[in-house]
């Protein structure tokens, strides 16, 4: 994927993006290596251009679903593999929750 800002053209491998995070109407994107960069496109403009393991689970968030290392329900957060980081999901995009769920846990689910 290659974000352009101003004349600097930046070319990222899709599979290092973490998640993205709308700031007003430019999109933070966060890298695996921490490392983040800004895009002056919309959240919803990347919604329309990633395809899955990317999946939206806040107004303000899309998630790469390879990154998540857990899921809370009961306090409606995501939790970033190898980081602190515990992103919101929201009621409207709790059907995409549980796909994720789904997805992850297929094949290899144990309830303790």
């Amino acid at each position: 994927m290659c974000v352009k800002s101003y004349g600097d053209y930046r070319y990222i491998d899709a599979s290092d993006i973490c998640y993205l995070q709308a700031d007003n109407n430019s999109t933070d994107i966060h890298l695996n290596s921490g490392e983040m960069i800004t895009a002056f496109k919309t959240l919803k403009h990347f919604e329309g251009v990633l395809t899955y393991p990317f999946a939206r689970i806040h107004n303000s968030y899309i998630v790469n679903v390879d990154y998540v290392s857990r899921i809370h329900t009961g306090n409606v957060v995501c939790h970033i593999k190898n980081t602190t980081t515990k992103l919101p999901f929201s009621k409207s995009y709790k059907e995409n929750i549980d796909v994720i769920i789904a997805t992850i846990a297929s094949g290899n689910y144990l309830e303790i």
